[in-house]
């Protein structure tokens, strides 16, 4: 794990408040998969991050809980170069 931010609030149906470039991702967590892939697991609910920076994970730990915060579209994307692609592969619990 290389970053982690917990502790920002639910955001309610309708437009964002309060959110900023630096906050969209709302509660989040990024993985370093190793070979310049990482993993964003974005907008996960408030006092759900279970991993800190430096925690080493493997598939199948829970990381956190879905949620709404940031600016949600979609709650894990992969990114490599630059490019991202939204995926469903992690265990996030619901």
């Amino acid at each position: 794990v290389v970053e982690a931010t917990d502790g920002m609030p639910e955001q309610l149906p309708g437009p964002p408040k309060g959110v900023t470039v630096e906050t969209l991702a709302g509660n989040h967590l990024v993985v370093d998969m190793g070979d310049g892939n990482f993993a964003l697991y974005a907008h996960l609910k408030t006092g759900t991050v279970a991993v800190k920076v430096g925690d080493h994970v493997k598939t199948g730990d829970v990381l956190g809980h879905l949620g709404n915060t940031g600016i949600s579209s979609a709650p894990l994307a992969f990114s490599r170069d630059g490019r991202t692609i939204t995926a469903s592969v992690a265990r996030v619990a619901v």
